[in-house]
């Protein structure tokens, strides 16, 4: 039975890897509302080559220090259900991230982020190597998990780079 089991955490954590599709998590990845906004992520923001997301309307939102984000445009690979967010960001490790709540929704979903230029955005899909998802049991410790996963190959994933319009 602990063979079974462990093989199939071992099969699921593999999947999550390959496909880089992201994960709701219960935590922020750092206190809502703390860091201010990166106003040069306000705008629409369309990717060509996208198979999630093919265009996002980023704005300042009514909460402090947050985004309102919402998908206009959907690629065949958009696994998530909702379509608008509120949207966050804080830096570890010198890596900036955005983490977003589906509106109506407590979980978390979670993109490393790199303003190229002022009209081009990457967005990266993160994996949790050191612990996994199991490891995320408050905002510090998904924090903890994020900083050393980024020490190890393989945690930045599915770059989609996107063009101010």
């Amino acid at each position: 039975m602990k063979k079974t089991t462990l093989f199939l955490l071992t099969l699921s954590a593999i999947a999550l890897i390959l496909t880089a599709c992201p994960v709701a998590i219960s935590y922020p990845l750092d206190s809502i509302g703390v860091n201010k906004i990166d106003k040069k992520l306000i705008g629409t923001w369309a990717c060509d080559s996208s198979s999630d997301i093919i265009k996002v309307v980023i704005s300042k939102g009514t909460e402090e220090n947050s985004y309102a984000i919402e998908v206009i445009e959907t690629g065949s690979m958009y696994s998530i259900t909702e379509k608008k967010f509120t949207g966050y960001i804080t830096e570890i490790d010198g890596k900036t991230f955005m983490y977003n709540r589906a509106d109506g929704t407590t979980s978390f979903y979670t993109y490393c982020y790199e303003l190229e230029d002022k009209n081009t955005l990457s967005l990266y899909d993160i994996s949790l190597l050191d612990g996994g998802v199991d490891a995320v049991k408050s905002v510090q410790s998904y924090r903890d998990q994020v900083s050393s996963s980024m020490k190890k190959t393989g945690f930045l994933s599915g770059k989609e780079t996107f063009k101010k319009q």
